[in-house]
């Protein structure tokens, strides 16, 4: 999740559920050479462990010593991207582009298993194209290569962040591979994680956008996987606002708007503690896809848009539109 996933993010999914965290795509070059600026996507927590570094490239040795590199750094898990279809890093011979080159993409592999004893991963699509499947060839190269798992999209790098992906190329991945496999792709509800768990046999689920639009996505598939009762919305906002505030905690929320709007403010405050200036590049894009599904949500979001970012705009329209809901919620009871 490019320009998604930094380290308040990241917390915020872990304190909904989540298991192992991501960074977004880090170019090997950005990882080896000292004098370039190092994204803020590098940066976590004690509290973020497990943390997989993500990384993209398509030379064998930087990409070996990117390994070693972040191992140094402190990263639990090291994950090669050959899954993405932005044109800019299919023409530097990386990401979607390695399906097209399975011979690169081997070397690639044996170098970083050479190089790093964390556990290594791929994120792959299953080809290039839908006329020429490769996820069988990347499979026989993994198990060759000592990989710990496979992170895989069904669907071709042609589809671009569109298409539906074949979840039965997952199930026939899982009954030939001795590799753990993780599926991946069009999980935008916690009846998704269960159909794909239950239709699939995979060991694992990657939720990337839903975890934006909505990060308790991950409580609500833990309670699914396991046939927990469902457990109202703003209980678990509570919980994972209490994991994450140092300051207060939160108890006593009547609603469930009213638990967004909580976390919302608490999301604002978390960015602009961590990153100042810069919180508003990352308040713009985080919280208005997360303020839906109740009345008014939409003239909310879009006004929140209209801010920019800027951060003293968003607070003061969120505290407002909270307590014009309070107002309506006593007159309703009176």
């Amino acid at each position: 999740m490019s320009g998604y996933s930094e380290n308040v993010e990241r917390r915020i999914c872990r304190a909904f559920g989540a298991g192992v965290l991501f960074t977004w795509l880090v170019n090997e070059n950005v990882i080896i050479n000292p004098n370039l600026p190092k994204p803020l996507t590098l940066k976590f927590k004690r509290d973020e462990h497990p943390i997989a570094v993500q990384l993209f490239g398509s030379d064998p040795k930087k990409l070996g010593l990117a390994c070693k590199i972040c191992e140094d750094m402190g990263f639990d898990a090291i994950d090669l991207n050959a899954c993405c279809p932005d044109k800019h890093i299919i023409k530097k011979g990386a990401g979607g582009a390695l399906l097209k080159n399975l011979d690169n993409l081997t070397r690639i592999l044996e170098t970083m298993r050479k190089t790093t004893e964390l556990p290594l991963s791929l994120k792959f699509r299953s080809g290039f194209d839908t006329e020429n499947p490769v996820h069988l060839e990347i499979l026989d190269i993994a198990t060759q290569s000592e990989l710990d798992m496979l992170i895989f999209h069904p669907a071709s790098i042609s589809h671009g962040r569109s298409g539906k992906s074949n979840w039965k190329l997952i199930k026939e991945l899982k009954d030939r591979s001795r590799i753990l496999i993780v599926g991946n792709g069009d999980i935008k509800s916690a009846d998704d994680v269960f159909r794909m768990k239950e239709e699939t046999g995979c060991d694992g689920i990657m939720i990337g956008r839903a975890g934006i639009s909505h990060p308790w996505i991950f409580a609500y598939a833990t309670h699914r996987l396991k046939n927990m009762a469902q457990i109202p919305l703003r209980i678990i906002i509570m919980d994972a606002y209490n994991k994450l505030s140092s300051n207060h905690l939160l108890s006593g929320i009547e609603s469930d708007i009213d638990g967004i709007l909580e976390f919302a403010l608490l999301h604002l405050e978390l960015l602009e503690n961590e990153y100042g200036p810069l919180a508003q590049y990352f308040a713009i894009k985080e919280i208005p896809p997360y303020i839906n599904g109740f009345a008014s949500a939409k003239e909310l979001r879009v006004k929140l848009y209209n801010t920019g970012g800027n951060i003293k705009k968003m607070r003061k329209l969120i505290q407002e539109f909270k307590d014009i809901m309070g107002r309506r919620l006593w007159d309703e009871v009176s």
